[in-house]
């Protein structure tokens, strides 16, 4: 491997022509190194250290002048591919040639023209190598116990893809006014009739906890810092929560060689649409933040009935890309999918089950079962 520092020449090279992404020594070409954060080319060993610019470092846009703010130049000649299976539209490199969907696997993919999709602000770039990922996901599949016979074979046959995910985050003040019920423990004792079990009963004092409820309500003031949408159509929310989180510290400022050789989805869920599932997601928070907030002024014991609406101002939104490693496979008509979050390492999946495995355990547990049964019968 060449590990001599850029020079002067090769540094002209990804200042003014990095959207070739080919080798400055022998015109091959070059992609991301993940984990190590340089370019490096396979057929001669070259490689170029990147720059790392933190995410504090990285604009937020104001959600109501996004259209007319929100750049669409990726810094790079992209071209965009659309699986005709599951319809998902994933940007690549124009010198990178994609015939396999990494959403479902499916070979029947094709470009479209499309090149109206924002360029990223931010990116969080791969920490997880190729070969680490390999291995994790053999540790997985070796614990597939009730899966096919052969779904080893083929969950590896379809081997991991490196993509980056769509992400929206929001910030945004917000103030909500409230009313609820709070409740206020008390202890009283009272009588109790106990009996001996043998016909005989006394009475005697117990303590009994009891709550006294009186209506409270105010304004509560938060403000909500990248809260995370995901804004992919592909990914279930409920499996991705499975890897999560991703450290959006480490976040930095979009450039377009960190996607060399590497897929970036176009999100599938609008600036718009990701705003309507913040909200969601928002409204969650601030039910448990005027909860606690309850309990604190009013020095109360439990808070019933909230209700709140909520005002929101201020708003800002970033798009970012994170990493993933992701594997699709179909068995018997249906997509299964395993995915490693590319910067921990976290992964999640899921695989068919064999029925014959099922049967196969219950008529042992059960011949089990019996013989101990004629077992401890003839002792």
């Amino acid at each position: 491997m060449n590990n001599t520092p850029i020079n002067e020449s090769d540094q002209r090279v990804y200042t003014e022509e990095k959207t070739d992404r080919k080798c400055p020594q022998c015109g091959s070409v070059i992609s991301y190194d993940e984990g190590k954060h340089r370019l490096f080319c396979p057929s001669c060993g070259y490689e170029h250290q990147l720059s790392q610019v933190k995410g504090n470092e990285i604009e937020e846009l104001d959600f109501d002048k996004a259209v007319h703010m929100a750049s669409t130049d990726w810094g790079t000649k992209q071209i965009t591919v659309q699986c005709q299976s599951c319809g998902a539209k994933t940007v690549y490199d124009a010198l990178v040639v994609s015939s396999v969907c990494p959403y479902c696997g499916s070979n029947q993919v094709m470009q479209n023209n499309d090149e109206t999709a924002m360029a990223p602000f931010g990116i969080c770039p791969f920490e997880v190598s190729e070969e680490n990922a390999g291995g994790i996901f053999k540790k997985w599949i070796k614990k597939r116990y009730f899966a096919p016979f052969g779904f080893s074979k083929k969950a590896k046959a379809n081997k991991l893809d490196s993509i980056y995910l769509p992400w929206w985050t929001y910030d945004s003040d917000t103030v909500s006014e409230f009313d609820a019920n709070a409740g206020e423990d008390y202890t009283v004792s009272v009588p109790v009739t106990v009996s001996d079990g043998k016909g005989h009963t006394h009475t005697e004092m117990r303590t009994e906890t009891r709550t006294r409820w009186y209506p409270v309500n105010g304004v509560y003031s938060e403000f909500i810092d990248d809260l995370p949408v995901n804004a992919s159509k592909r990914m279930d929310d409920n499996m991705l929560s499975k890897i999560l989180p991703f450290n959006f510290q480490m976040l930095q400022k979009y450039d377009p060689q960190l996607l060399a050789g590497i897929g970036a989805e176009r999100y599938s869920i609008g600036l718009q649409e990701g705003w309507e599932k913040a909200k969601i997601l928002i409204h969650d928070i601030l039910n448990n933040s005027i909860k606690k907030y309850i309990l604190r002024k009013w020095n109360a014991d439990h808070v019933a009935r909230l209700n709140f609406t909520t005002a929101f101002s201020k708003v800002k939104f970033r798009y970012v890309l994170l990493p993933l490693w992701i594997s699709s496979y179909m068995y018997k008509g249906k997509t299964y999918q395993y995915m490693i979050n590319g910067q921990t390492g976290k992964s999640y999946g899921k695989a068919p089950v064999s029925p014959i495995k099922i049967i196969g355990l219950i008529a042992i547990i059960a011949a089990i079962v019996i013989g101990l049964y004629f077992l401890f019968r003839n002792m």
